[in-house]
């Protein structure tokens, strides 16, 4: 694969004793033992051991220098353009418009966040603005019980004390074990929720939110936007999210002049839902068609 240049476009799937397959119905003869959920991954063979499974996703990323179970895409676009204040964002799907984004910015009736509950996307994002705890959690109570096998992000606005990740994981009523937390069990040396992403927005220089399935990036409210030696003292953060209050034209000139160097700074996000998509298009124009 490296001799021939292909490691960019790897893919690596552990192996899955399916339903109705020869191997799942000799399981048991041939020594093979799997997990009983979905996607009923390979757990061990008489020859290889969990953790040798382990080893050899771990040698595989090092020797070809890419992340096989790589962390979504840092999109945390949250603002509409050219509004004063929060709304959700909704998109089409198939002729339906789901709601992608929501802003809680603001107390909500339970009436009103039911009725949001049925009409989100498969994921979501949930953005929680402000330090409002038992409201939030609430929230995130009606989202997960109406939808129990989406996964979803929680994405926290600079919040006035560090999360209590325990409380709002007690909060989701996701069905459990859920498929992700088994598909990409191997993501973290123990298992877990997979399900639920957290990502925490504030302007702390030092890394203080690191644990499984969580992020910590820079909130940029600067009008002068970073130089290259700035965004390089940020590199040891999860990404930089560009909240700063300058037009968008002068986003744009400094999207175009960061670009062609985008593979070696940290990850970016924009606040704004249109120049966020901007920068989607130009840095993984196969991923996104926006």
């Amino acid at each position: 694969v490296i001799d021939n240049g292909l490691e960019d476009d790897i893919q690596v799937f552990p192996l899955l004793v399916l339903p109705g397959t020869y191997f799942r119905q000799h399981a048991d003869q041939i020594g093979m033992v799997y997990d009983p959920h979905p996607p009923y991954t390979l757990r061990r063979t008489p020859t290889f051991s969990e953790q040798d499974m382990a080893a050899a996703f771990d040698a595989a990323e090092e020797r070809l220098d890419i992340a096989l179970i790589p962390m979504p895409h840092l999109d945390i676009a949250f603002r509409q353009p050219e509004e004063n204040h929060l709304t959700d964002v909704s998109a089409e799907v198939d002729g339906q418009q789901l709601i992608t984004k929501v802003n809680l910015n603001k107390p909500r009736s339970a009436r009103e966040l039911e009725s949001l509950a049925r009409r989100l996307s498969s994921p979501y994002q949930v953005f929680l603005h402000g330090h409002r705890p038992d409201i939030h959690c609430e929230a995130i109570r009606i989202f997960t019980s109406a939808n129990p096998f989406t996964p979803l992000e929680i994405v926290f606005i600079e919040p006035e004390t560090q999360p209590d990740l325990s409380v709002f994981l007690n909060a989701v009523r996701l069905n459990r074990p859920h498929f992700l937390d088994k598909d990409l069990e191997l993501l973290y040396p123990r298992p877990g929720n997979r399900a639920v992403l957290f990502t925490l927005v504030c302007k702390a220089n030092g890394l203080i939110f690191d644990r499984d399935m969580v992020r910590q990036v820079f909130h940029w409210e600067k009008e002068t936007l970073p130089s290259m030696q700035t965004l390089a003292a940020l590199s040891h953060l999860d990404g930089i999210l560009m909240d700063a209050q300058t037009s968008p034209s002068v986003l744009r000139d400094w999207q175009d002049q960061i670009r062609p160097v985008a593979d070696t700074i940290p990850l970016i996000s924009f606040s704004r839902i249109d120049i966020q998509n901007r920068w989607k298009t130009q840095t993984c124009p196969d991923d996104w068609e926006v």
